[in-house]
């Protein structure tokens, strides 16, 4: 079996199974510190971690993208951004993240709009932080 990626299915659910993390990385000790269980048996990557296996692929697509986007909505609370902001210093994406999350403020629909740029603010004051 030739494959890095598999995908499984459930009631209404689907997971990724990852068995490298993408073609620009291989698992480091960070990661690996970082990574939480799912109900006590499945480890699952931070929310940081995969939005830097997202970010970083080098046949990155519009559904990496809208992935990443979705994640920072739902998720923008509980981002440890002091992490983030290391691993996209650590794969020298950061400016990657940065052109995403401006036209994502930009291009976004109204009723996103207050999200985008509180995602912006956070992110930002986060970095001055650092």
């Amino acid at each position: 079996m030739n494959h890095d990626l598999f995908i499984v299915f459930g009631k209404g659910t689907e997971a990724e199974i990852w068995l490298k993390p993408c073609d620009s990385f291989i698992w480091d000790q960070e990661m690996k510190k970082h990574i939480t269980k799912f109900r006590g048996l499945i480890r699952v990557l931070s929310l940081e971690d995969y939005i830097m296996t997202k970010l970083a692929r080098t046949d990155r697509t519009s559904t990496d993208i809208n992935d990443i986007l979705q994640l920072l909505i739902a998720n923008r609370d509980f981002i440890n951004w002091e992490y983030l902001h290391f691993r996209l210093d650590w794969l020298n994406i950061r400016k990657d993240f940065e052109d995403l999350i401006e036209i994502f403020n930009r291009e976004i629909e109204p009723n996103f709009k207050d999200k985008a740029k509180e995602i912006l603010t956070i992110y930002y004051r986060s970095k001055k932080k650092i």
